[in-house]
């Protein structure tokens, strides 16, 4: 679901990486499809309440930078969710940078 580019505050990079994921009630493994310094969106069919708290454990492909944050379920789609995190924007460069183009 592509939202209109004036609702972003920060713009969004493609990616695909694995992620791991945690809520109070479950855990596992899912696929980081565009990240911002904002928040990034995981394929997955967890179920995840809005405004539940995740935990993500961020490891950039081909590196050894990881970076340990959580943030809040903003939306869903068919496919997956945006995840909401505020207070991270450095270490969210550090892996956007880490990308390749």
């Amino acid at each position: 679901m592509d939202w209109p580019a004036e609702r972003r505050e920060q713009a969004r990079k493609d990616c695909l990486f694995a992620v791991e994921c945690a809520t109070l009630e479950r855990m596992g493994t899912e696929f980081a499809t565009n990240i911002s310094t904002g928040g990034i969106h995981l394929e997955t069919r967890m179920p995840i309440h809005p405004n539940e708290t995740i935990s993500l454990v961020l490891t950039a492909p081909h590196t050894n930078i990881v970076v340990k944050v959580s943030g809040k379920m903003a939306w869903r789609t068919r496919t997956g969710i945006g995840v909401q995190l505020r207070g991270y924007e450095k270490q969210l460069e550090t892996i956007i940078e880490s990308l390749p183009r």
